[in-house]
């Protein structure tokens, strides 16, 4: 008894474009969101891992440094220009 069985055929047809746009998208905020993590990552104190304030310095308008003062202990970080 031989039995031939032609199944189901389907055929799909779907437009990626719309998607290829969003996936777009949303590289691009990862992209952002991962500098933004990475820069909250560099304002912490190596000593305690406190929060940086930052003051840029000028004499008459030019640049001089940048310092780095931890707000949890005081430790200071001086960025010359």
């Amino acid at each position: 008894m031989d039995k031939k069985n032609d199944g189901i055929s389907v055929t799909l047809s779907v437009n990626t474009d719309l998607l290829s746009l969003k996936l777009r998208a949303i590289a691009k905020h990862a992209t952002a969101l991962a500098d933004d993590l990475d820069k909250i990552d560099e304002a912490t104190c190596s000593e305690c891992g406190g929060p940086l304030d930052e003051m840029t310095l000028y004499a008459e308008k030019i640049f001089e440094h940048k310092e780095y003062v931890c707000n949890q202990c005081g430790h200071d970080i001086l960025k010359n220009g």
